[in-house]
């Protein structure tokens, strides 16, 4: 026993290890006395802290958040998503609200757009048919014009398309569409 008092507190500090002296009163090299009293600050570590909610924010945001809090973000992977565009954050892993320490891994789950659909089958239909079934499942037509006579039984019909039928598309992608026009180009 020295005769000194200690007073020890403890405080989180994010820079400092746990049970590190952050602080002391009176310095070091300062003559205590029997009787007077050494005050330490120790550091009880970094704070847990809780994961905080990305949903729906793109990729690079929700990084920055995470990192900001205190976090490094993980793995980033994809899956399709019909609500969520692409590069939206689905959820992250672990979950919005969780309590970790700083520093620890977040990883991202991030949409990959809607599912993709098939495209379907043209060639023969006519412009307007052609074009309801493009909508229907969320693609959009660009047609073009091929002269034909106005008595070809192919008039007003779809003769290509591209991509073909059965190709995976996202929904909002192109197909070309060449249509066969009698008359003179408009």
């Amino acid at each position: 026993d020295t005769g000194v008092n200690l007073k020890v507190a403890e405080f989180p500090s994010e820079d400092d290890a746990a049970g590190e002296v952050i602080r002391q009163d009176p310095l070091p090299g300062e003559v205590l006395h029997t009787g007077d009293t050494l005050a330490l600050v120790v550091s009880k570590g970094a704070e847990k802290r809780n994961v905080p909610e990305v949903r729906r924010l793109p990729a690079d945001g929700a990084s920055f958040i995470l990192g900001n809090a205190g976090f490094v973000v993980g793995k980033v992977t994809r899956e399709r998503d019909p609500f969520l565009p692409k590069g939206a954050v689905l959820r992250t892993e672990p979950p919005a609200g969780k309590n970790l320490d700083k520093g620890a891994k977040v990883e991202l789950v991030v949409s990959d757009g809607p599912p993709q659909v098939k495209v379907p089958s043209l060639v023969g239909t006519q412009e307007a048919q052609a074009i309801e079934s493009l909508e229907s499942v969320g693609l959009i037509a660009a047609t073009t014009t091929r002269l034909a006579n106005p008595s070809d039984a192919n008039n007003g019909k779809i003769l290509t398309q591209q991509p073909v039928a059965g190709t995976l598309a996202d929904p909002g992608d192109v197909v070309e569409l060449s249509v066969a026009r009698g008359g003179t180009p408009g």
